[in-house]
């Protein structure tokens, strides 16, 4: 699985790996976003409220972050098989979680657990599956 027998990496693994970096990356968007409006709700009442909150360097480097992973995800749009490419992406609801969970105290409820761990299933199952991989181009 992780050798293309010329000492690369296979197809399916670079689709792993990318799909996990762009995962991470819009993860990390995520949390600084959520790290800013914990501190400071988004106030819609005025334009300079919100222009000083969209230029606060949380949101700033929470957008690039979220900007790179958008780029990688249309990459692997465009080189990869979507039925493969949507299924492994779904690896970030899971990091989102585990992010909520450890960084910002929230809950878990047994309905997420479930569905974290359903989606953990499906994402092996893909993983196993690997051969629907193969680039498009």
């Amino acid at each position: 699985l992780y050798d293309s027998g010329e000492g690369g990496c296979d197809p399916f693994m670079k689709v792993v790996y990318l799909v996990l970096v762009s995962s991470l990356l819009g993860t990390l968007g995520n949390m600084l976003w959520k790290m800013q409006f914990s501190r400071q709700p988004l106030d819609l009442s005025s334009i300079p409220s919100i222009v000083s909150t969209f230029l606060s360097w949380k949101v700033l480097i929470g957008g690039i972050f979220y900007f790179c992973s958008m780029i990688m995800f249309f990459y692997l749009l465009s080189n990869f098989r979507m039925s493969v490419i949507i299924p492994l992406q779904s690896i970030t609801y899971i990091l989102n979680l585990f992010v909520a969970f450890a960084l910002f105290k929230e809950k878990i409820s047994v309905g997420q657990m479930i569905g974290t761990i359903i989606i953990m299933a499906g994402i092996i199952v893909l993983l196993r599956a690997n051969d629907a991989a193969v680039e498009t181009g």
